[in-house]
């Protein structure tokens, strides 16, 4: 079993400009931001020989910890584009 642990910082938007809706449902943007140094605490544990789960927690109850997630959705297409078991 392999454990990675990240912190995944924070950024403020200091303008924002939403360009067009992409094919794939986002956004393409351009924008001026700036990094914080406040950040969320990423853990990343896989099992070999396990299917794939993806399992998130939240210290709030209002964040999505399913598919709606975008970490969540990034983790899974990472599998899926790359063959991941």
């Amino acid at each position: 079993m392999k454990t990675l642990k990240k912190k995944a910082y924070a950024k403020v938007n200091l303008a924002l400009d939403v360009l067009r809706r992409r094919e794939d449902g986002y956004h393409d943007v351009k924008m001026i931001m700036q990094n914080l140094d406040i950040y969320d605490e990423l853990e990343f544990t896989m099992i070999p020989g396990e299917e794939i789960n993806i399992s998130l927690e939240a210290n709030r109850p209002d964040i999505p910890t399913d598919e709606r997630n975008l970490i969540y959705k990034a983790i899974k297409m990472m599998f899926d584009e790359y063959n991941l078991t």
